[in-house]
């Protein structure tokens, strides 16, 4: 209203004059009130204009603080849930159970945007798709290490420990799988399921320039000659479900794996001959490994990740047949060895799960 005051005072300061002027110019004094009221009518907008402008920027001020205030809540809550350390493992084991089913729930949801551009599939097993240049993985906690001596030998787990310190003891069963699992085994499973296998093949790799594809690995010539090549070396690794569901066949889950927890899909298998050339074992998706001695004999040096290789030791443990070692790759760092005493081709299986 402070507007509509000034056209006011204004016309009741200078009324006369202006009366006055409209005379000398013939301006009727009809039109002279409507002058008037036209001036007070453009004042009252402009005073309302300037009071909804006042209010909204209030409203907006008010807003963005509410807004931050409630985003820093937010992410100090996050902080607190998923950053502090005592407060983020309770919260973990919490969530532990719904990240199956919200993971599912995620991937149902994007079924149509991969029927809809079948394109982007090819991304689906690529562990990083853009380089984050200022990422740098944080150093495993050494402690859990530090007082282990040797990798334990067990006849039966029935479970696991439920700490880290437990966790990060690596630990042979012996007689850990029913039966062995030889070359031809893995042969016949292929010859049934080679669609499945295929398409589930995400890296297949081998020093034999001759085999290309995992086709190539099992056909009748490459049986035969694999006896006359005593260096040969295979990784054969599928992240799709597919192949992981072929696989779990001859490569369930062992008992001491708790039915509760998640099992990654991705199932890696080692194929080596009795000279093949040491080599590390590929980290899983997740940190808990089981390792599957299905045929054959290898040797295997764990050594502690990062720094902890100065404050733990490194471990020496040799893989029968049927043997099964259960390591954490957050602490170790597997490297597998030929074993001079077994003559035969060794057949490999690792997995992981939560």
């Amino acid at each position: 209203m402070a507007d509509r005051a000034k056209v006011l005072l204004l016309l009741e300061e200078n009324l006369e004059e202006i009366r006055y002027l409209g005379k000398q110019w013939d301006i009727p004094s009809q039109e002279i009130d409507k002058c008037f009221l036209k001036a007070l009518n453009e004042a009252d907008l402009r005073s309302n204009s300037n009071e909804k402008s006042a209010k909204s920027c209030s409203t907006c001020r008010r807003c963005l603080k509410i807004s931050t205030v409630a985003l820093s809540l937010l992410c100090l809550l996050l902080y607190v849930c998923f950053v502090f350390d005592p407060v983020s493992k309770h919260t973990s084991r919490l969530l532990a159970h719904y990240n199956h089913p919200v993971f599912r729930l995620i991937r149902l949801a994007g079924l149509p945007i991969a029927k809809t551009f079948p394109q982007i599939t090819k991304f689906y097993d690529e562990e990083c798709l853009i380089f984050n240049p200022v990422f740098k993985e944080e150093s495993p906690k050494c402690g859990p290490c530090s007082k282990i001596e040797r990798v334990k030998i067990e006849k039966k787990v029935d479970h696991l420990p439920e700490t880290v310190e437990g966790l990060a003891q690596p630990f042979v069963l012996e007689d850990g799988i029913r039966r062995f699992v030889s070359f031809d085994d893995l042969k016949n499973l292929y010859t049934t399921n080679s669609q499945q296998l295929d398409l589930g093949t995400s890296l297949f790799r081998t020093n034999n320039g001759s085999i290309t594809f995992l086709e190539d690995l099992f056909t009748k010539e490459t049986t035969q000659s694999l006896l006359l090549q005593p260096a040969i070396h295979v990784s054969w690794i599928t992240r799709r479900v597919n192949g992981a569901r072929v696989l779990r066949k001859i490569f369930p889950r062992p008992d001491f794996v708790p039915e509760e927890t998640e099992v990654a899909i991705e199932k890696a298998i080692f194929i080596d001959g009795p000279t093949s050339q040491p080599y590390s074992i590929s980290e899983g998706i997740f940190t808990n490994i089981w390792y599957v001695q299905a045929f054959g004999s290898r040797k295997f040096v764990l050594v502690p990740s990062g720094q902890c290789v100065l404050e733990c030791q490194v471990l020496r443990v040799t893989l029968h047949p049927k043997d099964i070692l259960f390591y954490s790759d957050q602490i170790w760092r597997v490297d597998s060895l030929p074993n001079p005493d077994y003559d035969d081709i060794s057949v490999a299986f690792r997995g992981s799960f939560y």
